[in-house]
């Protein structure tokens, strides 16, 4: 039994295991439909259905494998293989290791049927916690997993091939979470999506979308505004990689996109009448039309794009109609990269690849992230974001910080955060770190006392969203003395009373407890700390021009604080011990490079 299931049934009571063989299937339906506990074991073989298994609350349904047990829906049986009494709401349904042949031209929509939904492999509504792993939906008329109005959907290591519309397809479904999906051939039927989200609250995608029809990835909002998506995936040969189409009536935003969108019939990624995206790291190539293309009739509009590869796209990015407030902080696009009148791009080169001279700076080292060996060049106009690691896309300034963290533990004779991982696992350290985004989360957000957060102004401090707390860094929830390791990546010039957060991350760090972070700050320092902003009162009074950063959540940011050399004085005033920690010095393009390492005394 999977890990996963098995932890989340082992609550249940008096648990009923039903072993069904090819000669047994009729049992099924009457098992399923009721809501006692039950685990329904397939054996190895072929079961042939002719009509929907009907599911009650409490039910784990396994096979041997997908190379072992095949679940047939029979030709011209017109219905789907799995599916809910829909006024009924269900909860707490699993599946595991099998493969769901749906026959695809052989099932049609029944004459008597004024529905739109009619043979999916599975159709789940007002379902609650559902967790698929391992399952394959091949030859389904309709879509492999379709949710209307569900929540709390896990789905890990999905394939789906051949499918009229969709693999994955939800209405109005909040949590679901999608990892390691490969969806082939898809959106046959009238042209639909390879995965298609409309509404919902919180949804995460991690995958592949090859040869599809329609979009490969459609998120959008005509059934209900749709919030809070981060889509990791690889799509090509579809109609577009990544399509955000929202509706006027309902709004589509706060979405991040990161992964590679290439060899799309038009589009790499598509922002219509959606708000606030952020596409970052993606590789956008060989997109026949647009990489990157804004527009609709309220626009896309504070979309985000940093870190991206554009290249052999018809138009690397375009912006039509109300596409406004729109920031594009990339280099190194092709001759072909057309870039719109009066729009709000800002740092682009448009030379040739060739041509661009900043690429042979480089220098020779470690990544101190991931452990990668050898060459690094600059690529950015900016020392700090430039020099990525070949290996895991990180920034010298996150490696940097990766440093001044390993240097937390000199005993343990590591040279990455991979290797530090396995040592300091046994230590039960706890971990705080505030944010949505950057590379040393891959490496401890698997540790049961990392913990992360982010500060949402409509949200109450201390309270979830999506699984991430919400913290104000100047009143911290936290017990005092309660962290070993404090870790901040250019926050601090960004809130309204540093010196309070400051004071705030001394409280909750143990007595000998370590921050590290940085402020976009590089040597020579200067000698005084500048205020942009007067924050004595309640509101904001601006003693300089504006000036924004791009916040995680993909938004702009106001700078509040310039930090100078005083910040050292500053922070020893608070009790800090702490160390100025320059990432090379021997290395003339990145000597400038620092990293604050400050620590709570045993003796405060």
């Amino acid at each position: 039994m999977k890990s996963k299931i098995r932890k989340a049934i082992e609550y249940w009571q008096n648990i009923k295991i039903f072993n069904i063989s090819p000669d047994s299937i009729h049992q099924v339906y009457e098992i399923a439909s009721t809501d006692e506990p039950a685990i329904i074991n397939f054996t190895e073989g072929t079961f042939i259905f002719n009509k929907t298994i009907f599911l009650g609350s409490k039910k784990y349904i396994c096979g041997l494998g997908i190379d072992k047990t095949q679940l047939i829906l029979e030709k011209n049986s017109n219905c789907h293989l799995f599916s809910n009494l829909k006024d009924k709401k269900v909860s707490e349904l699993f599946f595991s290791d099998f493969v769901v042949e749906g026959n695809i031209w052989d099932q049609k929509k029944p004459t008597d049927f004024t529905g739109l939904v009619f043979s999916n492999a599975f159709y789940l509504k007002n379902c609650v916690t559902v967790i698929f792993e391992n399952i394959a939906t091949n030859n389904i008329r309709q879509t492999g997993l379709h949710f209307s109005s569900c929540s709390d959907i896990l789905i890990e290591k999905f394939n789906a091939k051949n499918l009229g519309w969709s693999g994955i397809s939800t209405s109005g479904t909040d949590n679901i979470r999608a990892i390691n999906f490969n969806i082939i051939n898809s959106g046959l039927d009238v042209i639909h999506s390879g995965i298609h989200l409309d509404g919902g609250i919180g949804a995460y995608l991690s995958g592949t979308v090859d040869q599809c029809v329609g979009n490969g990835i459609m998120i959008d909002s005509a059934f209900a505004a749709m919030r809070n998506v981060f889509i990791k995936a690889n799509v090509s040969n579809s109609k577009r990689g990544v399509s955000l189409s929202g509706a006027v009536k309902n709004a589509l935003e706060d979405v991040y996109i990161t992964g590679k969108y290439f060899k799309n019939r038009e589009v790499g990624v598509m922002v219509s009448n959606s708000d606030h995206v952020f596409i970052n790291e993606c590789l956008i190539l060989e997109n026949i039309q647009y990489g990157i293309l804004l527009q609709g009739r309220q626009g896309g509009r504070y979309t985000t794009v940093v870190n991206c590869d554009l290249s052999k796209n018809g138009t690397d990015i375009a912006e039509h109609h109300a596409s406004c407030d729109n920031y594009f902080l990339v280099d190194g696009y092709t001759a072909k990269a057309k870039i719109p009148p009066n729009s709000q791009i800002k740092n682009v080169s448009v030379q040739k690849k060739e041509d661009v001279t900043v690429e042979e700076i480089s220098y020779k080292g470690v990544c101190h992230l991931c452990g990668y060996e050898g060459i690094f060049l600059k690529k950015h106009q900016f020392m700090r974001e430039g020099f990525r690691c070949p290996d895991c896309s990180s920034s010298i300034r996150h490696r940097a910080q990766a440093a001044a963290i390993i240097n937390c533990f000199p005993n343990f004779n590591v040279h990455s955060i991979s290797q530090l991982i396995d040592k300091i696992l046994p230590l039960n350290l706890n971990i705080y770190e505030p944010g949505i985004v950057g590379p040393l989360q891959k490496y401890f957000s698997h540790l049961s006392y990392y913990k992360r957060s982010y500060f949402w102004l409509d949200i109450p401090t201390g309270e979830l969203k999506n699984g991430i707390q919400c913290q104000n860094l100047e009143k911290l929830t936290f017990k005092n003395d309660l962290f070993d390791l404090l870790i901040t990546s250019d926050i601090f010039e960004h809130i309204r009373h540093p010196w309070v957060a400051f004071k705030e991350v001394f409280r909750v760090l143990k007595h000998g407890g370590y921050h590290i972070f940085t402020i976009p700050v590089q040597l020579p320092l200067n000698k005084k700390t500048v205020y942009r902003v007067n924050t004595d009162g309640e509101e904001d009074v601006f003693l300089l021009e504006p000036r924004y950063h791009i916040a995680g959540d993909g938004d702009k940011s106001l700078v509040y604080t310039e930090f100078g050399e005083d910040i050292i004085q500053e922070l020893k005033y608070i009790g800090f011990e702490v160390e100025v920690l320059q990432f090379d010095p021997s290395i003339k393009e990145i000597a400038p490079l620092i990293t604050f390492k400050t620590r709570k005394p045993l003796n405060a």
